[in-house]
C-alpha cells in the first residue's frame, strides 16, 4: 500500500514538472500597428512570466490586453487562451507572439536572460 501511495507521489511530481525547458524564449507576430515581441520566461518546465519587449498595438487597449493574456496563459500553463474583450486583435497578437517563443522551448541550444 505504501509502495503505491510514494509511486502516486512520485508520477503526480514528475508529471507536474512542466513540459518546457527552462530558459527565456523570444518570439514575434505582426500588431495592428506593428510587430509584436515577447520574452516567456520558463523556470521548473513551467511559465513564470512574459515581458512585453516591443509593442505593435500603438494603442492603450495593448497594455491591459497584455496584462490579461499574460496572467492567463501564467495560470493555464498555455498560450490559448480566451482574448481580452475589447481588445481582440491585440490579443491575438500577443498569444501568436507567446506561441512563437514557446515553439523555440527545447531547441535553443543557449537559453537567454531577459533584455533590460
Amino acid at each position: 500500500m505504501l509502495t503505491m501511495v510514494l509511486g502516486s507521489a512520485l508520477l503526480a511530481l514528475s508529471c507536474s514538472a512542466g513540459r518546457y525547458a527552462d530558459g527565456v524564449y523570444r518570439g514575434s507576430s505582426d500588431g495592428d500597428a506593428g510587430p509584436i515581441a515577447v520574452a516567456v520566461e520558463v523556470r521548473g518546465g513551467r511559465i513564470v512570466g512574459i515581458l512585453s519587449e516591443g509593442q505593435g498595438g500603438g494603442h492603450g487597449l495593448f497594455d491591459g490586453a497584455f496584462a490579461g493574456i499574460e496572467k492567463a496563459v501564467v495560470a493555464r500553463q498555455a498560450w490559448d487562451v480566451d482574448a481580452i474583450a475589447g481588445a481582440t486583435v491585440s490579443s491575438e497578437g500577443i498569444k501568436a507572439a507567446i506561441k512563437a517563443a514557446l515553439e523555440t522551448a527545447g531547441r535553443q541550444e543557449t537559453k537567454g536572460r531577459p533584455g533590460p
